[in-house]
């Protein structure tokens, strides 16, 4: 007599684990999607990396910094004055960052790429979710789509959640939980 001796996986394991093997791929697909065809800007684009190459000029006075493309900073504390040195050269007030304009145009840049790619990961996230609520069948596929629509919209708001504006962010959140409350009505309505 002959004993089969393989064991099955149960069934709810076997849902449970092509379930998350979705969500992870699906989750990590629109992740390396949105870095590979929706990169950021790089600041080494905006600044350069040629002012490293060699010591920087110091530059000493607000005039030659504002030609520089630099913004002059004031010293909140006073320097202190070496006395061994020539009282005909004038003291340095504050100091210069070299930076100032081409961060400017970095940070301005960086904030509609956020922004883009915030909105784009919410449509994407917002489209995967509804389609998974509303899918008739409640089977794996329904469970992956919703659970990854969700976390879709978790890593969006993780990575590109640099709006300054508050009430933005306010009515950006309540839109979305208005969405999924809209759908829980649907789902349980069935």
């Amino acid at each position: 007599m002959s004993k089969n001796t393989t064991s099955q996986i149960p069934q709810w394991v076997a849902d449970w684990s092509l379930i998350i093997g979705l969500v992870v791929l699906s989750v990590s697909f629109v992740n390396y999607g949105m870095s590979f065809l929706y990169p950021s800007p790089e600041y080494g684009d905006f600044c350069g990396h040629d002012q490293y190459q060699m010591a920087p000029v110091e530059i000493d006075t607000e005039s030659a910094c504002v030609a520089a493309g630099g913004g002059w900073n004031e010293d909140v504390v006073p320097r202190r004055i070496d006395q061994t040195t020539s009282t005909a050269t004038p003291a340095v007030t504050g100091y210069c960052d070299r930076d100032y304009t081409c961060r400017q145009s970095y940070d301005a840049a960086s904030d509609v790429h956020d922004r883009n790619g915030l909105l784009a990961m919410l449509m994407i996230g917002l489209f995967v979710a509804v389609f998974g609520f509303l899918r008739r069948e409640n089977d794996i596929l329904a469970s992956a789509a919703s659970i990854s629509g969700v976390i879709i919209i978790l890593s969006g708001l993780i990575r590109y959640w640099s709006l300054s504006n508050d009430w933005a962010q306010f009515i950006l959140l309540g839109s979305i939980l208005l969405v999924f409350v809209y759908l829980a009505v649907l789902r349980s309505k069935d």
